[in-house]
């Protein structure tokens, strides 16, 4: 892992000077097995420092099929994460009563017990069995930007579980009127979804098999390496030697002109490019700082970005097939009919991925180092982590095999010393089905929305007077930080492999900036939250330190116009966005 901040100067091809800053891809643990962890003599690549996975596009792993294999149920992956989590749980609780085993609880004795959460929701929707059917391939598909309602209700059942036995978990009346007692936080249902590894402080009610929990125990989060305590604030002022990076989403390559609002995709992408390439466009867009506030005096220069992350989103959902083949036709036959007009562009399947190739080439041919994340519409396995692209899928940006990471999604990489975490955001989008919070607790939801939930109440005296709401994407992103796992609702709800012995969705390490993209709107935050220092291992947990981490909601670039540009150095936010045409006549 790298230490060092260190930055200098390149000269891109096109003559533009450009920051630069450290860089070491490390999403080989989404794509490879740990050594120990092959099975049948298989091997890693022990000549690769960071995995089995190049950096470079078109190199393949030579233990994925170790790694992504079905021959494991699904049961091993909440095992491995629960072994992975245990001492982590416990690591802040003083003078607990540890029992091993939820089968060895007694009744009416207070104890501490570690197991994963089970979430009964009786309004979450049956198990979705279309993929049986002859649909056609041109339905519609969910976008991950568009999550549906929340499922929590007031008749929700929360259990623990491990490998011995389940209890049912009940807030304990002196919890609730108390808050947080302990050092851990009371029991409330509405912030837990399936798959999260907690740690419970109870009494089990005689002969009922249902806890009283007193407090709930989160795995405490492993430092980061570089120092970022309150002796080194994140606000400092600018300087000519910063280096930034470009968080990027929703490009929807391929998509229909005008159909994600009044101006062309195409056209912000242009835009976009003017504007990396060192061009004075600033009348075009309009720049925000983390808090919303316009500051188009300090708009950073296109040679300051030192990398661009993409982060989903690129290529747009094909709305039909011309061919029987789901991605389309890639021969080099021309059609018979001689008249061009006859094939309709917009049908072609294979126009996103090549639309998208173009404009990942030009970012290259600029002298801008690019991570491409695959998405719910590329050309890509569904269950997570998914594959980086296959280099055959990209002739043109290929061609620049230095500039160019395609890298799994989810991702993970040290930029200038900072580890940064990310993904699409569908992980975010399912995961936000299952949270909720009261509609009074935060005023962040529109009108509009609290009607439409209040007018879903409407009729039922039994419910109570106050409705619950979907959290906030930012919301849901701090509670998988605060869960310490990327993805907690898979296998549950989000396909997953079904890996065995080890969880690489478990994060580690306190990461310095953490996003996820395709979201609504842009919003950031920075959570501080107690660590321990060295790595997530039994043996190397320390003392309790501070750490804080930068979180990044990216809004989709075909719907708002805006990317986030990131201060290496400081992690401070600005948002550029691309203004429409008819806003520049006003």
């Amino acid at each position: 892992m790298l230490n060092e901040n260190s930055k200098s100067t390149t000269i891109a091809d096109n003559g533009c000077i450009r920051a630069w800053a450290s860089y070491k891809p490390d999403w080989d643990l989404f794509s490879s097995t740990p050594p120990t962890l092959i099975k049948n003599g298989a091997t890693t690549n022990t000549t690769n420092p960071t995995g089995g996975r190049s950096s470079k596009i078109g190199e393949e792993s030579k233990t994925d099929s170790a790694c992504h294999s079905y021959d494991f149920q699904y049961s091993h992956v909440y095992q491995a994460r629960l072994m992975m989590l245990r001492e982590r749980c416990i690591s802040s609780i003083p003078n607990a009563n540890i029992i091993p085993r939820i089968i060895e609880l007694n009744d009416e004795e207070t104890v501490t017990v570690v197991g994963t959460i089970v979430k009964n929701s009786p309004s979450r929707p049956a198990v979705d069995t279309s993929y049986h059917s002859h649909a056609p391939l041109d339905k519609k598909n969910e976008d991950v930007r568009e999550p549906l309602r929340t499922v929590c209700g007031y008749d929700d059942e929360l259990f623990l579980e491990d490998g011995s036995g389940r209890v049912e978990l009940l807030a304990a009346k002196e919890a609730k009127e108390n808050g947080q007692i302990g050092g851990g936080e009371p029991l409330d249902i509405n912030s837990l979804a399936t798959g999260v590894v907690v740690a419970v402080t109870g009494k089990v009610r005689p002969n009922t098999g249902i806890m009283d929990v007193q407090t709930v125990h989160f795995p405490t989060v492993v430092s980061q390496e570089r120092d970022s305590g309150p002796d080194q604030p994140m606000e400092s002022e600018e300087t000519d030697d910063d280096a930034y990076i470009m968080l990027l989403s929703g490009l929807h390559c391929g998509a229909v002109e005008g159909e994600n609002g009044h101006i062309s995709t195409s056209l912000r992408r242009e835009m976009l490019l003017d504007y990396l390439s060192g061009m004075d466009i600033s009348s075009l867009f309009a720049c925000q700082n983390g808090e919303g506030q316009l500051q188009n005096n300090i708009i950073p220069q296109g040679s300051k970005i030192c990398r661009i992350i993409v982060a989903g989103g690129g290529c747009a959902k094909t709305t039909s097939f011309t061919t029987t083949s789901p991605f389309g036709d890639w021969s080099s036959k021309k059609p018979k009919s001689s008249s061009s007009s006859s094939t309709n562009l917009t049908d072609d399947s294979t126009l996103p991925i090549r639309e998208l190739d173009l404009f990942l080439a030009q970012l290259c041919a600029a002298g801008i180092p690019t991570d491409y994340l695959p998405s719910v519409h590329d050309p890509t396995n569904i269950n997570w982590p998914q594959k980086p692209l296959h280099s055959c899928l990209l002739p043109h940006s290929g061609t620049y095999p230095n500039m160019l990471a395609t890298s799994t999604n989810p991702y993970k990489s040290t930029i200038g010393g900072n580890i940064v975490l990310g993904s699409d955001g569908a992980n975010i989008a399912d995961i936000r089905q299952y949270l909720a919070r009261n509609s009074d607790d935060n005023n962040n939801h529109t009108q509009e929305e609290n009607d439409d939930e209040e007018k879903e109440m409407d009729g039922d005296s039994s419910m109570p007077s106050k409705s619950l709401t979907t959290v906030t994407m930012l919301e849901a992103l701090t509670s998988t930080l605060k869960f310490s796992h990327i993805a907690p609702t898979g296998p549950d709800s989000l396909p997953t492999f079904p890996f065995h012995g080890f969880d690489p969705f478990v994060i580690d390490q306190a990461p310095h900036l953490y996003f996820c993209g395709n979201c609504d709107s842009y919003e950031t935050s920075i959570m501080e939250h107690e660590s321990i220092g060295g790595r997530a291992s039994e043996d190397t947990l320390g003392a309790t330190k501070k750490s804080r981490t930068r979180l990044v909601c990216v809004p989709s670039f075909a719907d708002a116009g805006e990317v986030v540009l990131v201060n290496v150095k400081t992690l401070d936010c600005q948002v550029l966005q691309f203004q429409e045409i008819c806003d520049l006549r006003e």
